[in-house]
């Protein structure tokens, strides 16, 4: 099971090391955070050296980048959390910061 950690800055769940092997890949999500009905993921799959980062709302993706390259990734992901916290944030009756949950 993957050590969980919750970032003290941005609430975002942080997965340090060996999430569970999903279909004969090994697939780590690096990076997690939830604003409302989105979730920003970074994830680094080993079989393929890839990086894969989405924005789903409500469980669609509405924008993915793949990568193997890590700056590109983290720059997609962090922009990705940016958009999801500026539309979370006008919602009526919701806060600003990210939610933490373990994923899905």
């Amino acid at each position: 099971m993957a050590a969980r950690e919750i970032s003290a800055t941005t609430g975002e769940t942080v997965i340090s090391r060996g999430d569970p092997r999903v279909a004969g890949y090994e697939v780590e999500t690096l990076r997690r955070a939830r604003f409302g009905d989105e979730v920003a993921r970074l994830v680094w799959n080993a079989e393929s050296s890839q990086y894969f980062v989405s924005l789903t709302r409500q469980g669609s993706v509405v924008a993915m980048l793949r990568s193997r390259d890590s700056a590109e990734a983290t720059r997609a992901y962090e922009d990705y959390v940016r958009q999801a916290e500026k539309r979370a944030a006008l919602l009526p009756g919701r806060a600003a910061g990210a939610m933490s949950s373990a994923s899905r």
